[in-house]
């Protein structure tokens, strides 16, 4: 009978664990993500398995971001983006939109989404967000995995085609008071410019 009573709490405990370390993984990457002022990474991106760019990105709180690839850049500072073809000199100026699931919306993704998802955490550095019946997100699912230190080594998206984009981030540097100016853009006079705001 003792036994029966020990092995009985034993897995009330493995139980009551697991459910209370649920959710854990995305927590820890909000927390860490939202204790910061300013980010920046080299980031890799590959459509499937093949990649197609790498450059450098930059966040400062709340929704500024920057993107740097080759002969582009695109800059945001939290309503407006501006696409910048410096080989072709043009610049596409458009509204940003802060409920894509996109690099561009990384605070989006990290602290909404989850709210509007099913979440399984497979591993201890892992998450992948489904959305929940009903809710449209604009993909199937979210794959974040993260580092030792609570940052997103990779984010893997898998849209409602079936289409996987996977972004890998390292070198990160936080917190050195990235200036606004970096997240904002001025048109020069031989740059054509396509507003579609």
């Amino acid at each position: 009978m003792k036994t029966l009573s020990t092995f009985v709490l034993t897995i009330i405990l493995v139980f009551t664990g697991a459910f209370s370390a649920r959710g854990q993984v995305i927590k820890s990457i909000q927390k860490k993500f939202n204790s910061l002022t300013d980010i920046s990474a080299t980031y890799s991106q590959y459509n499937g398995s093949k990649l197609i760019v790498t450059g450098t990105f930059s966040y400062k709180k709340v929704e500024k971001v920057r993107l740097s690839f080759g002969n582009n850049m695109i800059v945001s500072d939290g309503v407006t983006n501006w696409n910048i073809d410096k080989k072709q000199k043009k610049v596409i100026i458009s509204k940003f939109d802060k409920k894509s699931v996109s690099i561009l919306s990384v605070n989006h993704l990290i602290n909404v989404v989850p709210g509007d998802c099913d979440i399984v955490e497979s591993q201890k550095d892992k998450v992948v967000m489904t959305p929940k019946k009903g809710k449209m997100l604009g993909f199937r699912s979210v794959e974040i995995t993260k580092d030792s230190r609570d940052l997103i080594s990779s984010i893997k998206i898998e849209d409602n085609a079936k289409n996987i984009m996977k972004i890998d981030f390292s070198g990160y540097l936080l917190n050195k008071s990235l200036p606004d100016a970096d997240f904002s853009y001025k048109p020069t006079g031989d740059y054509k410019v396509v507003d579609l705001r």
